[in-house]
C-alpha cells in the first residue's frame, strides 16, 4: 500500500480526544502531521480572526510515535492555511478535519469550524474529509472522552480514508474530493452509510435571548431540534437521526450552479 501524507485538523482543539481518535485512524495509511488550534473554536466557520497572537505556532508533543503536533493561535481556517502554507513542504494527499464533538448536518455547514477548515483546504485543491459524530448538545463544547465514545467513529473513518485515497488517487474518481462525513452515537454498523443530500432545515437551532442588559457580552445559546415531519427521504439529518446510518454527503464549492438553472 502505498504511503500517504496526511493532515488533520479540526475545530475543537489541540487537546480534542476526537482528533486523537482521527490519528489513530489514519497512522496506518502513512505520515500524519496534525495541525489544531490552540483553544476550542467551535462555529467560527472559516472565519481569519485578526487577534493580536494570530499565526503563533507551537511545535507540541503529542505523545504519538511518529505524529508530528503543531498548535495554532487562529481559527479552524486559519489552521489548514498556516498547515498548508508554512508547515508542510508539499501538499498532503489529504486533510482531515475532525472528529468532531457533534454533527455538522443541514443549514449549520456554513458556520462549522469543522467545515471551515474543510473549505480551506478545499479551496487549495486538497481532498478533504470533514468528520463529525454525533453527540448531545451539552458535549458540543468538549474536548475529552468521558462522556463521548470514539471507537466506533475511528473505525468508521479509517474505512473511508481508505475509500477516499482509493477513489481519488486509483480510480481518479473526482467526485470524492470534498465528502463531509456525520456518524451516529452508540453501537452502529460503521459499514452502513448513504450518500446525501443537506437537508434544508436547522440541526441546531439558535434560542432567542431573555431580556438583558445589551451593554454587557452575552452568548447566543442553541439546541437540537429536528423537525422529523418535514425531513427529506435521504437527506442528511435523515440518514444520521432515522435511519441510523452514516452520512456521506459531497460538498461542492460552487454556491451557484442549481440556482442560475431556474432562471
Amino acid at each position: 500500500m502505498k504511503k500517504h501524507k496526511i493532515m488533520i485538523t479540526n475545530d475543537d482543539g489541540i487537546q480534542s480526544a476526537g482528533l486523537r481518535a482521527a490519528v489513530m485512524a489514519a497512522k496506518e495509511f502513512g505520515d500524519v502531521i496534525v495541525v489544531a488550534p490552540v483553544t476550542q473554536q467551535t462555529a467560527m466557520g472559516r472565519a481569519y480572526p485578526r487577534t493580536e497572537n494570530a499565526g503563533i505556532i507551537q511545535k507540541v508533543d503529542y505523545a504519538m510515535k511518529n505524529v508530528e503536533a503543531y498548535a495554532v493561535n487562529g481559527s479552524p481556517g486559519y489552521c489548514a492555511a498556516f498547515g498548508l502554507m508554512e508547515i508542510m513542504e508539499t501538499a498532503p494527499d489529504l486533510v482531515i478535519s475532525g472528529i468532531n464533538f457533534g454533527c455538522n448536518m443541514g443549514l449549520a455547514l456554513t458556520c462549522s469550524g469543522t467545515l471551515g477548515a474543510a473549505f480551506e483546504a478545499s479551496s487549495e485543491g486538497v481532498p478533504v474529509m470533514a468528520v463529525s459524530l454525533e453527540t448531545k448538545a451539552e458535549d458540543i463544547m468538549a474536548t475529552s472522552s468521558e462522556s463521548v465514545g470514539f471507537g466506533k467513529a475511528t473505525e468508521a473513518t479509517k474505512l473511508w480514508i481508505g475509500r477516499v485515497l482509493e477513489e481519488v488517487y486509483e480510480k481518479k474518481n473526482e467526485a470524492y474530493r470534498f465528502l463531509n462525513i456525520n456518524i451516529p452515537a452508540g453501537d452502529i454498523d460503521v459499514k452502513g452509510y448513504r450518500m446525501t443530500f443537506v437537508e434544508n432545515q436547522n440541526y441546531y437551532v439558535l434560542r432567542r435571548p431573555p431580556e438583558r442588559d445589551w451593554s454587557k457580552p452575552y452568548c447566543l445559546s442553541f439546541s437540537i431540534d429536528v423537525d422529523e415531519e418535514k425531513l427529506h427521504r435521504g437527506s442528511d439529518i435523515q440518514t444520521v437521526c432515522q435511519d441510523r446510518l452514516i452520512s456521506v454527503t459531497p460538498i461542492t464549492m460552487d454556491m451557484t450552479r442549481n440556482t442560475l438553472s431556474r432562471f
